[in-house]
């Protein structure tokens, strides 16, 4: 009994994922522009980052996120840059500009231990030991450093600069989500921003899922003068995103929904500010097939990327809309148990999965429906979209090499494991909204609903040898792989 059951759902999925991909609609004169989070400032290879970037040109791109580390470009001291490293996000800056692709560049991905405020950092015999995402001590410091990246880049084409990545997450925000606190920050950087490239425009830390609440205590901690663009990451979890229900606590659209962005923008609107537009600077749907992981499978990840694209033109304050990502997170080599390891386009090996196609007929104008998977999976895949990731990882980074990186020039550039974890663990719906049936439940595991509000003990851990800092050839922080949030975050 319970086999048919099985298979008749199956069948009426493919018959769902069938009837959204048939039908692709095209970007309109005022749609939102198409974006990718990439990992070309994740330490790749020039050779992946040139590989890269001519998938996105092919594929209709016209924005990509190149993060920048505090922690990494300006490690041991204010004013000593490391250079070597900022070489590297040069290069992927370059050849996403010579392109045509516009560059979003946020300084969010973390704090040198001189500058930090962690009140548990410590030196001891094998180096220093700290919060790499706890807040500065001096919000003037991350001013300063940003100025300094925005001189630089700005003179490279990049005009788009986002403060902070998630502040209402406890991971990037380890003292407790405070809008009051994130406010100080966004009032130091922003004139910083200004002043350096007036053409700049100011991105607001891109929201975990679309938290109208904390964009409310933002609004009356006086951030309305500080931000160009709110920012939003709307994950909705393996809900198809035509989904929507209220939250019961706020009466509004629920974050866990793809249709809180209203909600976001009805506060906006309320506090005068209905004139400004969201970026989604993070959204998507993974198709992991693993058990708990909240994926979707290749088909649906095509279908839900075309039918959240026209939803999107419903909403003419969406401006920008970035996938996460482009490509599965490729230190983790499309491991089927893990969302991060199929949240891309692409699968490790740059074959393009079905939503690829899906993106590329929306965005290039091209319509019809996407081709069937190409390419042979990698080693581990089925072949059916079962490249996974899994929902209940304490730490995707554990996995991946140190710094996340192995970039061509033996750098370690960027941090997509901070982002990676992230992206995995925020698109998990919220436990009380399920708990006081706000809205369908997504494919998961309860227990991974339980690890959303119940967050590892352990503290991110960045260590910087003492050897390193003694040579000077070697002057970048290096972060231990250590516990992060929950996969469950982002489903």
């Amino acid at each position: 009994m319970f086999r048919y059951v099985r298979r008749a759902r199956g069948l009426l999925l493919s018959a769902l994922a069938l009837a959204l991909v048939l039908a692709v609609p095209t970007a309109s004169a005022d749609a939102a522009q198409v974006g990718v989070v990439s990992d070309i400032s994740w330490g790749i290879s020039h050779g992946d980052i040139d590989r890269t970037v001519g998938l996105m040109q092919e594929g209709g791109v016209r924005w990509t996120r190149v993060n920048v580390s505090w922690s990494g470009a300006e490690p041991n001291a204010k004013g000593q840059l490391n250079e070597g490293w900022l070489r590297e996000i040069d290069y992927a800056v370059a050849k996403a500009r010579g392109a045509g692709i516009e560059v979003l560049m946020p300084i969010a991905d973390g704090v040198p231990y001189w500058a930090s405020a962690d009140p548990q950092k410590h030196r001891d015999g094998s180096g220093e030991h700290w919060n790499k995402y706890y807040r500065p001590s001096d919000p003037a410091e991350y001013a300063d450093f940003t100025r300094r990246m925005v001189q630089r880049y700005s003179a490279q084409g990049v005009h788009a600069y986002e403060v902070w990545n998630e502040p209402n997450l406890a991971h990037f925000w380890p003292s407790g989500p405070n809008a009051a606190h994130y406010t100080e920050l966004l009032r130091a950087a922003a004139p910083a921003i200004r002043q350096a490239d007036p053409s700049a425009t100011v991105v607001l830390g891109g929201l975990s899922k679309s938290d109208s609440t904390y964009m409310q205590q933002l609004y009356e901690a006086g951030a309305k003068p500080y931000f160009d663009v709110a920012a939003v990451h709307p994950y909705a979890g393996s809900v198809n995103p035509a989904s929507c229900w209220k939250d019961p606590a706020t009466g509004r659209n629920s974050k866990d929904a793809f249709c809180g962005i209203e909600a976001v923008h009805d506060v906006m609107a309320a506090n005068g500010d209905g004139d400004k537009k969201i970026w989604l600077t993070e959204f998507g749907w993974s198709s992991a097939t693993g058990a708990g992981t909240y994926g979707v499978g290749e088909e649906l990840q095509a279908a839900y990327l075309t039918a959240a694209f026209a939803k999107l033109d419903t909403y003419p304050y969406v401006d920008k809309a970035f996938w996460y990502n482009f490509r599965n997170t490729y230190w983790l080599q499309d491991d089927p148990n893990q969302w991060e390891g199929s949240a891309g386009l692409l699968r490790t090996d740059f074959s393009p999965k079905p939503a690829y196609h899906a993106l590329k007929a929306y965005a290039t104008g091209t319509g019809g429906s996407p081709p069937p998977s190409g390419g042979s999976p990698p080693s581990g895949g089925s072949g059916d979209g079962s490249s996974g990731s899994g929902g209940g990882q304490e730490s995707q980074a554990a996995n991946a090499p140190a710094g996340a990186g192995g970039g061509g020039a033996g750098t370690t550039v960027g941090d997509g494991a901070s982002h990676g974890a992230a992206a995995a663990a925020s698109a998990a719906p919220a436990a009380t909204g399920e708990a006081a049936g706000a809205g369908p439940t997504p494919r998961s595991s309860p227990a991974l609903d339980r690890k959303v509000s119940k967050r590892p003990a352990a503290r991110p851990s960045c260590k910087k040898s003492a050897r390193a800092t003694r040579r000077s050839t070697r002057k970048s922080a290096r972060c231990a792989p250590s516990p992060r949030r929950s996969a469950a975050h982002r489903r």
